[in-house]
């Protein structure tokens, strides 16, 4: 494979990609007599792209970020068939922190909409993985580690579409259920009236139908809420092949 090839599976967008488009990961701790600890969560991310975590205050993984906030994300390109290792995957090394700002919950229960019914639940808590290090493997000999400074949305950008993501949802589900259902049948999604966008960022939208979710990436970042309604209304455009 190319370096140029490579490159483009191992970057900085391509991990940002893989973790938008991710609803599970392994997620690896420490117990507090040091030994390692791994488990299956659903994942978000935030505007920023830092991984977002729903997790009791019962469960092992918890009381392991509680005594130390060091951990690890493991996730992965979907590969129906074949042989697994032969898909991209990254590992993000950081520490978590609970958070308690209402768009990261919100942002969440979009992408996993079944959390609605424990979110709300005391011994529940939202966590967000401050990235550190990423550790990329493509296959054999396709490996880069990098700062995870270079794989998140900068600041500004991601406080602004934090302040416009639901009204931004909310109108594209309001005005242009036509485009959002373009969308999801670009995307392979199977024509539906129960689709709705549940979320959008920089770089995507994303929908679900009730059962599965997909996601249209805009394959650059945009930087505000007009380039968002433009990059939005040119994607229906070409998909309903307007001149």
């Amino acid at each position: 494979m190319s370096g140029g090839k490579m490159d483009e599976i191992t970057s900085a967008s391509a991990v940002r990609r893989m973790l938008r488009e991710a609803e599970s990961a392994c997620l690896a701790t420490l117990t507090p007599e040091g030994a390692p600890y791994a488990s299956l969560v659903n994942i978000a991310s935030d505007q920023a792209a830092r991984p977002l975590i729903l997790i009791s205050r019962l469960a092992w993984h918890t009381r392991n970020l509680s005594h130390d906030a060091r951990a690890s994300l493991l996730i992965a390109e979907p590969h129906p068939a074949g042989d697994r290792l032969e898909s991209a995957r990254a590992t993000l090394i950081g520490r978590f922190e609970a958070v308690a700002e209402e768009s990261a919950g919100r942002r969440y229960q979009a992408l996993h909409p079944a959390a609605t019914g424990y979110a709300g639940f005391g011994d529940f808590s939202f966590w967000r993985m401050v990235p550190e290090t990423v550790h990329v493997v493509a296959g054999f000999g396709r490996i880069r580690t990098f700062p995870a400074a270079s794989m998140l949305v900068e600041a500004r950008m991601a406080v602004l579409f934090s302040g416009i993501e639901k009204s931004a949802v909310e109108h594209m589900n309001a005005d242009h259920q036509d485009a959002v259902a373009l969308y999801w049948r670009a995307c392979g999604g199977s024509p539906s009236p129960a689709v709705q966008a549940v979320a959008v960022d920089t770089e995507g939208i994303d929908m679900s139908n009730g059962i599965e979710r997909r996601r249209f990436d805009f394959g650059h970042m945009l930087k505000d809420g007009a380039e968002l309604r433009h990059e939005l209304a040119a994607i229906a455009g070409r998909l309903r092949g307007d001149p």
